[in-house]
């Protein structure tokens, strides 16, 4: 199994690129009284759809098909990102990182961004977060507005991410 990025030149249609995310919940109602039992089978896992133009050159469908080769199917996995939103909504840059340990099945993560003047920078809901790297990375995304403090001399800020996190991490 290995990590294939997705080509900086791949030729996408307009409104091509379609982000989801499958679940994998059961529900089961009872009839009579209306109650409803919800069971959580697996953790959720992110869709993507990437349409190709109506009309490709010769080199850019041969990076299309380079690309489809090179994932084998389901044996690799392909790391993207959404060229319609490169940077995380709100004023919040710079290098990010986990703030001490978080167990997986976390909603909260504290994070310690390096850079000065970060205080008071903010992320917004609906921002995009890779957590981890390589096989053990995971992206989520903000559900709530969350702003930078100063603690201890660093910037820090506590975000609330769905879905939860896969497994463990380490700061």
């Amino acid at each position: 199994m290995a990590i294939i990025t997705l080509p900086n030149n791949l030729a996408v249609a307009k409104g091509g690129v379609v982000w989801g995310q499958r679940r994998y919940d059961a529900a089961t109602a009872s009839e009579p009284s209306g109650s409803v039992q919800t069971r959580l089978y697996g953790v959720p896992r992110w869709s993507l759809r990437l349409i190709a133009p109506d009309t490709v050159t010769e080199e850019e469908a041969a990076t299309w098909r380079a690309l489809l080769l090179t994932l084998r199917g389901r044996v690799n996995h392909l790391a993207a990102w959404n060229p319609a939103q490169i940077v995380p909504r709100g004023t919040m840059r710079g290098t990010m990182t986990l703030n001490g340990s978080h167990s997986a099945g976390a909603t909260t993560a504290a994070i310690i961004v390096s850079g000065t003047g970060q205080v008071g920078n903010t992320l917004l809901a609906g921002s995009p977060l890779e957590i981890g790297s390589g096989l053990t990375g995971q992206l989520v995304h903000t559900v709530a507005d969350a702003t930078a403090t100063n603690t201890s001399g660093n910037s820090t800020i506590s975000v609330t991410v769905e879905p939860p996190l896969r497994t463990a991490y380490a700061g």
